[in-house]
This record gives structure tokens, sequence and C-alpha cells, in this order.
């Protein structure tokens, strides 16, 4: 990020998108029939762990480990490798407080430099549909953790976490996990920060733990200059158990057709 810019307060038009994905969003929570219905929080831990490790709203305490390299294009940048550690745990029901996901993700880079990048945490509350799956939203929040200005944004920021999971049709998951930031605070030399990412998830499961699907990397969308990156690939790897432990292992790539200039 450029750090010579002054914040810039978010323009009326990105407040109206805001507002109109929110409306959007808790319309579709309220028009999906059968909540009353949805099988209970306990149940969810017996259900096949090949099958729940892809749905972002199972109740499934984890740890992810993710490996990337990032290939510079031909028309300049660099490569970048790093790692993303990402704890989640689930919170049980309490009382008319629905059941919530908590997911925490910090990115550890190591080429070109080493370092931490900025903290992420998001609750989602989730409300399961008997017969369609699991939707949810619930609070937001980035803070400036990195260790260096390209590391990160240098912002706090605050937004929602809306998530949707479908698995109605056996061995396939389809849904998204967006987060859609404001920067509230921070670095007064760089700039401000308006901003919506969305992890897509499409997968396959197979005999024997196998499962394929969309790559999850995230697409990201800049509301204050209007760029999207939209990165397009496949996953592919297996669940298996371990000496006790039930694991997962995966290989992606992605090439990103739709980018900033």
């Amino acid at each position: 990020m450029d750090g010579g810019h002054a914040e810039r307060v978010s323009s009326p038009r990105v407040g109206v998108r805001r507002v109109l994905l929110a409306i959007v969003l808790w319309t579709a929570v309220c028009a999906v029939p059968g909540i009353a219905g949805a099988e209970s929080f306990a149940s969810r831990w017996d259900r096949d762990f090949r099958n729940a490790i892809h749905d972002p709203n199972a109740p499934l305490r984890q740890l992810q480990l993710e490996f990337d390299r990032n290939r510079a294009l031909q028309s300049g940048g660099e490569n970048t490798t790093g790692l993303s550690v990402n704890p989640t745990w689930p919170v049980p029901a309490l009382g008319i407080v629905p059941r919530s996901v908590v997911n925490l993700s910090l990115p550890v880079a190591f080429v070109p430099r080493g370092g931490l990048g900025d903290l992420e945490v998001y609750d989602t509350f989730v409300l399961d549909v008997a017969g369609f799956g699991s939707l949810g939203m619930g609070p937001a929040l980035i803070a400036p953790s990195a260790t260096e200005d390209a590391l990160g944004q240098g912002k706090w920021q605050l937004g929602i976490a809306p998530v949707l999971s479908v698995t109605a049709w056996p061995q396939w998951t389809i849904g998204f996990t967006a987060r859609d930031y404001a920067s509230v605070g921070g670095e007064a030399s760089r700039p401000a920060v308006s901003q919506l990412l969305v992890e897509p998830a499409l997968t396959r499961t197979f005999s024997n733990g196998w499962f394929a699907g969309h790559s999850d990397f995230d697409w990201q969308v800049d509301w204050h200059h209007d760029e999207v990156t939209l990165p397009i690939g496949i996953q592919v790897g297996r669940a298996f158990d371990l000496a006790g432990y039930a694991l997962s292992l995966s290989v992606e790539d992605a090439f990103v057709p739709v980018r900033p200039q």
C-alpha cells in the first residue's frame, strides 16, 4: 500500500452498496423456510468428517495451515511465499443466542520479506436449515498487526461476515464466506480501506475421502477504486484419519483473469 496518501472518506455510492448488500443478505435469511426443524448442535458433531470439513458453518474445532506461493506477472511484481494460520472453533448456542463459529487468520510472510500480516477475526452466528444447509452473519475485525508496511494495510477495520452453506445435495457443498470491511482508524498516513472479501465454497466429495472443487482463494472488491480481483482455480485433496486425528490435505492452483491494471 502507498503510504503517501491521506485517508479518504467513503463516497455515498459505497454506503448505498453496503446497505443494499446487508438488506439482500438478511432477506435471504428470513426467506429460507424450515429453520425450526434444523438439526441440533450436538448431532452436527456426529456428521461424517469427510463432508463436514468443507462446510464453513460446520461445528468443527480445527486448525488450518495454508502454504501459498504467488508467482509474479510478467509485467512486474515479486514472487511471494507465505503461510496462513487459521484456527476455527465452534461456540454452542446459549439461550436465545444461536451457535456460532469463530475464525481467526494470521498470515506469515517468508519471501520476499519475512514478518506477520494483519490479524483477521470474525464470529458468524449460524442458523441451521433442515434439508437446506445453514446460513449466518456476524461481526468481523481486522487488526493492523503487520510487522512491515508492505505486509498489511495499517488500518483497524470493522465489518460484517455473512456465510452461506448449501448441503442439500449428497456429497456437495456450495456456498461462500464473505467479509465486508471499512477502516475506522489506524495510521493516518495510510489510505482508507473499504473492501469486500469473498471465499467461495464449491466442493464434491468422492469415495475414500477424496474431494475436488473450486480453489478457496479470496475474491476481492475494492469499493474505493471500483476494482475487482477474481481468482479462478481448482482444488484437489483427501480427508483421512491418522493416529486418531482427522486430517485433510489438499493442493490448489488458480489464475487471476480479472485484476486491477
